[in-house]
Formats: C-alpha cells, sequence, structure tokens
C-alpha cells in the first residue's frame, strides 16, 4: 500500500460555509450602517481568509480606513463564532469519502486560510477533526495561500515528501498554492470557484463528492 497524505482546503471543499458567513457579514454590516452583500457576492470573496474577505466588503461599499477595517473583522468573527455552524454543511458524499480514504490507509489533513482557532472549531462542531492529522489554519505570524509554505508545513509536520501528497481545493488560491508547492491539485468545481484555472491543469477536477471514488485521489501519488 503506497503512503499517501490527502490534504484538503476547508471552505469551499469540504464544507458549504457560505451561508453562515454571509450571515455574519449581514449582521456585521447592519452595526455599520452599510448595505450587506448578498450571498453570491460572499462567496465571490471567500478564499483569501477573514481579513481579506472583510477588506474587500468593505472596499465594496464606500472603503475604510485600517482602525475601522480592524473593529469591523472583530464585529465579523465575533458573529460568526456566535453563528457556529447554524447553516454550515458538509458537502454530500464527503464522510465516505472521507472514510473511504482512511480505511485504504491515506492519511488526511487540512490547509485553510480560515483562521486556526475558527478552522478547529469549525471542525469539531462538524465532526471533520476526528478524521484530520491536522488541522492547519491562518496566524498572524504565518504566510497564507496562495503562498506554498502552508501546504508544505503541512506535508512536512506529518513527514511526508510532494510525490506523496495530493491537495484538493475549490479555488485559483488553492490551485496557484498547490502549483507552487509542485505538489499534485484536485479541483472540486462545486465549490468557491472564482476565476479562471489556469496552467498547469488540475491533475483531477470533480464536480460532485458523491462519484467521487478515494481510487480517484489514490492514483494520483502511485
Amino acid at each position: 500500500m503506497t503512503r499517501s497524505l490527502i490534504v484538503f482546503d476547508l471552505d469551499g471543499t469540504l464544507i458549504d460555509s457560505a451561508p453562515d458567513l454571509h450571515q455574519a457579514l449581514v449582521e456585521t454590516f447592519r452595526e455599520l450602517g452599510r448595505s450587506p452583500p448578498d450571498l453570491a457576492t460572499t462567496v465571490s470573496y471567500v478564499g483569501n481568509g477573514a481579513g481579506m474577505l472583510m477588506r474587500r466588503a468593505l472596499a465594496a461599499t464606500g472603503g475604510a480606513s485600517k482602525d475601522e477595517e480592524s473593529a469591523a473583522l472583530k464585529m465579523f468573527l465575533s458573529a460568526y463564532h456566535k453563528a457556529g455552524v447554524t447553516l454550515t454543511r458538509l458537502y454530500p458524499g464527503v464522510t465516505q469519502t472521507l472514510a473511504a480514504l482512511r480505511a485504504e490507509g491515506a492519511t488526511l489533513a487540512i490547509c485553510t486560510n480560515k483562521p486556526q482557532e475558527p478552522a478547529l472549531e469549525v471542525c469539531r462542531m462538524i465532526g471533520l477533526d476526528a478524521t484530520m492529522a491536522l488541522i492547519h489554519g491562518a496566524a498572524p505570524d504565518r504566510p497564507r495561500k496562495p503562498d506554498p509554505s502552508p501546504l508544505l508545513d503541512v506535508v512536512r509536520n506529518l513527514n511526508f515528501d510532494i510525490q506523496s501528497a495530493v491537495f484538493v481545493g475549490d479555488s485559483v488560491v488553492d490551485h496557484e498554492t498547490a502549483a507552487a508547492a509542485r505538489i499534485r491539485f484536485a479541483l472540486f468545481t462545486g465549490g468557491y470557484i472564482n476565476g479562471e484555472i489556469g496552467a498547469p491543469d488540475p491533475a483531477l477536477r470533480f464536480d460532485d463528492w458523491r462519484r467521487l471514488r478515494a481510487a480517484d485521489l489514490l492514483e494520483l501519488v502511485r
């Protein structure tokens, strides 16, 4: 059995969290006296972390100073924390696919631009934490995707090499991260894809977790 590591993005890849993110934005913008973005616009802001999501949302509604942006981000994170996973759901088929991968001996991990504590909390609440060897979220003192460092850190911390790893994501950011790390990339097209996927082509594309076989991912490292 080939030793393999499958690393996943979180939002838009394993979970549909946009409804909770959107609701937190709505609450924050009501407090700020601004018109909140709709759900589709919120989805287009996802991928580069909570700070960038807020920056984009504020820029689209008149902009903000650094202090105003910082205050708005704190409000947003507080609202999101209170909501928990009220509206967040695993994509259909994710649970079965993860179980099949583990049954084949694969090591599983998460690499996300969601801040570390919210990432851990969401994974605990939705039941992903027990399946993951490592959950690597964003922190002020470390780079974020598309910098390859977070993904490479996951690979190294779990004692794998890049030839034995696959990164599964849903966005241009994830694709660029995998390309920079020189790790094979599997693209979930049913998530929050927010632009054209350039070269190199993903090693695998799929639009439904229910139709993805564990072997489809494992064959990428065999």
